[in-house]
């Protein structure tokens, strides 16, 4: 299997209105469509989010936010993903030209393989980062790397990061691993901006809660921060020097 990418995010908040404004707003995501059951926004990338009203949920959708790891042929990696046992959740779906399937990974949380008119390498700032701490924090790497295909890039201790083909990144962590006691069970995808702390005051205003201090990387060059977004669940925003 070859994840291109990271190209979609599901979220299915009770506050629904309140977590469109936090991502249309706040973290300023394009806004594409609207329905009864569904805003779709859109990264400057090309990658969607999903903001499905409370009626519109899946059934197995009780995890948390869902991330949609974007493929070439969804129906290789349904293959794939079943001759590793792995649990697939209700059946392949398909609109226009997107094709996607849901399943439960090792961590316990809800993944989606996907494809589409995605860019995963396209220019513009999309989702470059999802991180989990999990339990099964060594099933869950090995899942990356020998099903999914990615590569790992570094394994220290009890942190496994794993690269996809755009070089987006998959950051497995261990409920060990005393850095990220903040981190909750589900996956916390990243959404670039153009600054970091510029961002801040117009997310806190719109519900956003920050849980951790800003931080930047030892070079300098990327600038990231956790909050809770309206949903209760944690988001990343992050900047990066070109």
């Amino acid at each position: 299997m070859r994840i291109l990418g990271l190209a979609w995010l599901g979220v299915f908040p009770e506050r629904f209105h309140e977590m469109v404004g936090f991502l249309e707003d706040g973290v300023g995501l394009e806004r594409i469509l609207a329905d009864d059951d569904v805003t779709l926004l859109r990264t400057k990338r090309g990658d969607n989010v999903e903001v499905f009203r409370p009626a519109a949920r899946y059934d197995f959708a009780t995890t948390g936010p869902v991330p949609g790891l974007c493929v070439d042929d969804v129906d290789g990696a349904v293959e794939r993903l079943r001759d590793a046992g792995v649990r697939l959740l209700g059946a392949t779906e398909r609109w226009e030209e997107h094709a996607w399937q849901h399943f439960r990974a090792p961590d316990g949380n809800v993944w989606e393989v996907t494809s589409g008119p995605y860019r995963p390498d396209g220019p513009g700032r999309g989702m470059p980062w999802v991180g989990v701490r999990t339990a099964r924090s060594a099933e869950m790497a090995a899942f990356a790397r020998d099903v999914l295909g990615m590569r790992v890039v570094r394994a220290e201790g009890s942190i496994t990061e794993l690269a996809m083909e755009n070089d987006d990144r998959l950051e497995v962590i261990d409920r060990s691993d005393g850095d990220h006691l903040f981190l909750e069970g589900a996956p916390v995808v990243a959404l670039e901006v153009p600054d970091v702390p510029a961002t801040i005051p117009a997310l806190v205003q719109l519900g956003g809660e920050m849980v951790i201090e800003t931080r930047r990387s030892d070079d300098g060059r990327a600038v990231w921060q956790h909050l809770r977004g309206p949903d209760g669940h944690l988001y990343e925003i992050i900047s990066r020097a070109e």
